[in-house]
């Protein structure tokens, strides 16, 4: 019998009585199809995921063929309708392994989830998208179970490799005119398995490397060779002293700032003619460089299984993960401003005992540590900016390059960053399991100790940002505009030798916070054969997210009611964190939570997630081989960190403080690098704040289901599925509460908000609702004939008002955005398929004939959907509303346009080379908001065939070697990106000028096994 991972299978055998000297076999034959229970899911084996052409080779990219899954994202797919934040949980062999600060998978920075297990040791992977059972958290779950060790010994070797060469241009790349980027990724590893004691204990090591160099090039503009030195002779302005209100003889600086010229070693010179000269009159795009990204990944699996007897087993296991030097380019120069490490590290170890106390009792305990640590380093780390400019929060403990932004030339500066930040979860679950006649009976316990750690973090604002103009090289007052020595933008890089901005900014480091809280996971399970056809499955599941905690106290919340920020406090005392200066800049806007009579949270937990699940599964016919099945169950997506409790902590006030320099002379600098930060500055009048719902609700998932399912001759299987899936109390990652509540002429925004001093309340509430219908059509074949096929298709209806980033347009009516979920399709064909070619010859030529196999993946999806989009300009064009033309639109707010009444935005007959026509549209009336829909416009469709052609040949005994192709976007079909979608910009409104980076052009990949 075959037992897929997760899977239960009920196969009614016979026995017949025999005589003592007599042998009784029992056999049954695989079902290729469901018949006990009311799960809708997906099974995807190891040895076939393991040949697939997956562009990647992780296990995300075998998810996206899953039917059911309607998006293109690695860490949080969205299947049958799932949440995007917390919608999908991940396990390996029973471990979560989820980024709980964002409420995923724990991912790598861009190279997809390297921080799983290879697909070389993966032996299943389960994706439960419906009706799961009372054991599994969340709306989906996504079970890997790995291989073992044996009485055998087992292994493989392997290596991958693709660069420029096999890789084709991208569509809006055209031959000679771009270089082609570079590229060249190499995949190395394996693993070996076997006996360390017969019959006893068993191991399994895996290493597996990932090494990658990819990048592109691009034009920035820097100052030359001679403005490096102060001679400006060859810009086509005259330049001027401010100091003295004279001209600089000769365009040349002959005192260069000391603090400029440290920052300038980091300039690069330019290596490329100018393209033209700026409106200061100097250079433009004459530095083209290629930054390559630099990923290297590593990862070590190890696993012990020991038998203490045979009603007792013992497993150990861990893996640990890590990108480093993990180098990823942020569009700006080699030298500066991309992240010298954005890696990673993973650690996962597992202790399980599986003990069998009858036949029809057992129990499984274990317990878990997973840590996931994000790293995120700046270049020039060790570079410390308070040596040079006095007045910064340092000192830091992590440095790197002020920002220096001047007009016309790439802007210079470091990210800074926090280093590592570990999330870790220590998980103690135990799981019985009882057979009591027709009952199957299972119950479990688990809680989950969270820890979320980020360290304190230096920000561009922290480092010191510095602006420059030109305008202190720019003409003194009063020059005549005729003359020829007039100037009216001067030359930011010169102001910048001068050691001359126009403005700065400093801030203080971002706070640490260590936060803390708990899971309790409670459940029970009955899957019962009511009679030989009907089994029903009855399941309840209990669940809570404790409040987190904070080392320091470091909370703060907005209470709506009194109209006070409220900072969390013990005893009365609030965080030492908190900043003296900002408390005393916003006298009487806050208060203690104590005082609010909140006691010391900030924040209240959530206890009613109560989760029950009930199914049936009828066998419509004696043998099986057709099935009727549905099911109900109540699921919960429980708020992560990331977009709550991080947010009113390190983020928020009274926990920051920047503080904005502005010259004050219209033409004598009284800013310098020398002083930079002059008194104290000014703060934000009204500043930005976070907040989060103080009774907010998990995310509440209702899913239904009913299936056809038919077992179909040679081991295949086809099912019919409806799926339904209605989620409430969804959160938004940000909900702005503090909007106007009307648009008034002439009044400000800010004039209009209900709570000052504050701007926009960015708020975490959890009022969000989602609705999905869904038809699912699958055929199966896993064994026979050397084919295994999976190919489905999925119809899907999704509507919500959740965006995933950015708030609604008007938040006083969220209805006003329901519309299609963000980044769903709405058809989706999917097909993976292996065969091994039937080839066979004995004698001469067998080593090249035989052998030979075929796999492929296909998918055809149609587009994502988005929102037509529009500028408000800057003063009234029409008089609608009862407005004057000419009116300034101050206080008027709307992001998306009109529709126009009966007007297709696809008929595109006048509009040669545009996706939409934005005549469709027309900017709402005045101080409105606009009628389309959010993402009422669908993008280009998606079209993927991966391709790979694969030759198996015998070394010896029990070794075989595979040489393999693989081929990416095989047919190099181009995929465009989504059009600009802005009707106010008339000259690119509908045009595409990108393609679809979930679907690159065609690379090529050759690789080889060595299999024992």
């Amino acid at each position: 019998m075959h037992l897929l991972v997760s899977a239960s299978i009920r196969n009614d055998v016979k026995l017949t009585l025999g005589s003592a000297e007599s042998k009784v076999e029992v056999s049954a034959s695989p079902t290729s199809i469901t018949t006990d229970d009311s799960t809708i899911g997906d099974v995807l084996e190891g040895t076939a995921v393991a040949r697939l052409p997956l562009n990647g080779r992780t296990i995300d990219r075998a998810l996206v063929f899953v039917a059911g899954n309607t998006n293109d994202n690695a860490d949080n797919p969205q299947i049958s309708g799932g949440l995007h934040w917390n919608g999908a949980m991940y396990n390996v062999d029973g471990v979560p392994v989820n980024d709980i600060s964002n409420g995923a998978a724990a991912y790598s920075y861009d190279s997809n989830l390297t921080t799983l297990p290879s697909t070389e040791i993966v032996q299943e992977i389960k994706v439960t998208s419906s009706v799961a059972k009372a054991e599994f958290e969340g709306g989906s779950a996504i079970s890997m179970t790995t291989k073992s060790g044996s009485n055998k010994f087992h292994g493989e070797a392997y290596y991958f490799n693709r660069n420029r060469f096999g890789a084709a241009r991208d569509y809006f790349a055209y031959a000679g005119t771009v270089v082609k980027p570079g590229l060249n990724r190499n995949e190395f590893g394996g693993f070996v398995s076997g006996p360390i004691w017969k019959d006893k204990t068993f191991f399994l090591f895996a290493v597996d490397t990932l090494i990658q160099r990819n990048g592109k090039p691009n034009f920035f503009t820097v100052p030359t060779d001679a403005e490096r030195t102060g001679d400006f002779s060859g810009t086509t302005k005259q330049l001027w002293n401010s100091s003295t209100g004279t001209i600089i003889p000769g365009n040349k600086i002959t005192v260069i700032d000391s603090r400029a010229a440290a920052i300038l070693a980091y300039i690069p010179h330019a290596n490329v003619a100018s393209s033209g000269a700026s409106a200061s009159g100097g250079p433009t795009n004459n530095l083209l460089q290629t930054v390559n990204n630099k990923y290297d990944d590593f990862k070590y699996t190890g696993k012990l299984d020991h038998n203490l007897n045979r009603l007792n087993a013992l497993t150990a296991e861990g893996y640990y993960a890590y990108g480093n030097p993990y180098f990823s380019r942020n569009g700006t120069p080699a030298q500066y401003g991309n992240y010298q490490n954005a890696g990673y590290i993973t650690v996962e170890g597992m202790l399980r005992d599986v003990s069998v106390f009858s036949p029809r009792m057992l129990n499984e305990i274990h317990y878990s540590y997973f840590s996931h640590r994000n790293i995120r380093l700046g270049q020039n780390a060790s570079f410390d900016p308070t040596s040079l400019f006095p007045g910064l929060y340092g000192p830091f403990r992590i440095g790197g390059l002020s920002t220096v932004n001047m007009t016309n030339y790439t802007a210079v500066g470091d990210t800074g960053g926090a280093g590592h930040n570990p999330e870790t979860t220590q998980s103690i679950a135990d799981n019985f399991t009882l057979v009591r006649g027709r009952h199957t009976m299972k119950f479990g316990a688990s809680v989950n100790f969270n820890n979320v750690i980020i360290k304190s973090g230096t920000t561009s604002s922290s480092l010191g940002t510095f602006g420059f103009t030109g305008k202190y090289t720019s003409s003194a007052p009063g020059t005549a505009t005729s003359s020829p020595t007039y100037n009216a933008t001067g030359d930011a890089f010169a102001d910048f030798l001068l050691g001359d901005p126009a403005s700065t900014v400093r801030a203080t480091p971002q706070i640490a916070i260590n936060q803390t809280y708990k899971n309790y996971e409670f459940y029970g399970q009955d899957d019962w054969a009511v009679t030989q056809r009907l089994t029903l499955n009855l399941g309840l599941r209990y669940e809570v997210q404790t409040t987190p905690n904070e080392k320091n106290g470091d909370f703060s919340n907005f209470d709506f009611d009194t109209g006070k920020l409220v900072i969390r406090s013990s005893g009365g005392v609030i965080s030492k964190d908190a900043n003296a200066t900002v408390l005393a800049l916003y006298p009487g806007t806050y208060t203690t939570s104590e005082a609010n009579g909140w006691g010391s949270s900030v924040t209240l937990t959530d206890k009613t997630n109560y989760g029950p699940r009930v199914g049936f599964a009828y066998r419509l016919t004696a043998d099986a081989k057709s099935v009727l099945r549905g099911g109900y169950g109540i699921y919960y997506g429980l708020i992560p960190p990331g977009i709550g409790p991080i947010r009113i902590s390190q983020l928020n006030f009274p926990f920051l403080l920047t503080q904005s320099y502005t010259s004050t002379s219209a033409y004598a600098p009284t800013l310098t690098l020398a002083n930079p930060f002059p008194g104290t500055g000014t703060v934000a009048a009204n500043p930005t704040i976070y907040a989060s719902q103080r009774d907010g609700k998990n995310a509440r998932i209702q899913q239904w289901n009913l299936t056809v399912e038919q077992a179909l001759p040679a081991a295949a299987g086809f099912r019919v599925s409806y799926v339904g899936n209605k989620t409430t109390h969804a959160p938004y990652y940000v909900f702005d509460e503090n909007f106007p509540t009307a648009q008034r002429p002439l009044t400000s925004l800010q004039a209009g908000r209900r709570f000052q001093p504050w701007a926009s309340i960015l708020t975490n509430i959890t009022e969000g609702y989602a609705f999905t219908n869904q038809m699912q059509v699958e055929l199966t074949k896993r064994t026979g004939n050397g084919l295994y096929l999976q190919t489905s298709y999925t119809w899907n209806s999704g509507l919500d008002d959740v965006p995933i980033s950015g708030t609604t347009q008007n938040p006083y009516n969220p209805g006003g955005d329901k519309g299609n979920s963000d980044g769903t399709h709405k058809n989706n064909f999917f097909l993976q398929a292996t065969y091994d070619l039937p080839f066979h010859r004995h004698g001469f030529g067998e080593r090249v004939v035989n052998g030979w196999s075929l796999a492929s993946l296909t998918q055809l999806r149609s587009g994502t959907p988005f929102s037509p989009s529009f500028t408000i300009p800057s003063t009234t064009t029409n008089a609608s509303g009862g407005v004057p033309v000419g009116t300034s639109t101050v206080g008027w707010y709307a992001t998306r346009p009109n529709k126009v009444t009966g007007a297709n935005p696809y008929d595109l007959h006048s509009q040669h080379g545009r996706y939409f026509d934005a005549a469709a549209f027309t900017a709402p009336d005045n101080f409105t908001f606009g009628n389309a829909g959010r993402n009422s416009l669908i993008g280009p469709p998606e079209v993927g065939f991966d391709l790979s052609l694969e030759k198996k040949t015998a070394v010896s005994e029990g070794v075989q070697f595979l040489l393999r192709l693989d081929a990416f976007n095989a047919l190099n079909h181009p995929n465009f990106g989504t059009p600009s979608a802005n009707i106010s910009n008339t000259s690119t409104a509908g045009l595409i000028t990108s393609t679809n980076s979930n679907q690159p052009n065609r690379s090529l990949q050759l690789g080889g096994k060595l299999v024992f």
